[in-house]
């Protein structure tokens, strides 16, 4: 029992010194770990006499955990806010698409307590022009565009 508990002494004493180098090599510095007493780095022999192998090594990176999606850089328009329509106007005009001045998004609107509103949303990313019948805001008026 007293080999066994040495040896596990031993791979605890080397997985320190290794985690110590490791950690070093990160930060970029060769000082000691305060707390710690310098230690000799672990050669490729004595961590294989150890474990029976040689250590597998990977770049320094996170794991994910779970499902991860990708997400773009998305920047926010700033353009939000009410549209200054007139209710019965904006109703008359035969369409309620409505093209954000800054970016050109298109937004489907509707009255709500006879204010019109373009929430805030993601930057248009195409520079494709927009041909379909909207409300645009032109020099400072808005009005009914196409094409």
């Amino acid at each position: 029992m007293e080999s066994e508990a040495r040896a596990g002494e031993f791979k605890m004493d080397q997985a320190k010194a290794q985690s110590e180098q490791e950690l070093k090599r990160l930060l970029g510095n060769p000082a000691p770990v305060p707390g710690t007493a310098p230690t000799k780095p672990p050669t490729e022999d004595t961590r294989q006499s150890v474990s029976g192998h040689a250590p597998m090594e990977r770049a320094a990176a996170r794991d994910s955990v779970g499902d991860q999606v990708q997400t773009a850089n998305t920047l926010k328009c700033t353009f939000s806010g009410v549209i200054p329509i007139e209710a019965k106007r904006f109703l008359d005009g035969g369409t309620r698409l409505v093209e954000c001045p800054d970016c050109a998004a298109m937004r489907s609107l509707e009255l709500q307590k006879g204010i019109l509103r373009f929430k805030s949303h993601d930057k248009r990313k195409t520079t494709t022009p927009n041909t379909e019948q909207r409300w645009a805001r032109v020099d400072l008026a808005w009005g009914v565009v196409e094409g």
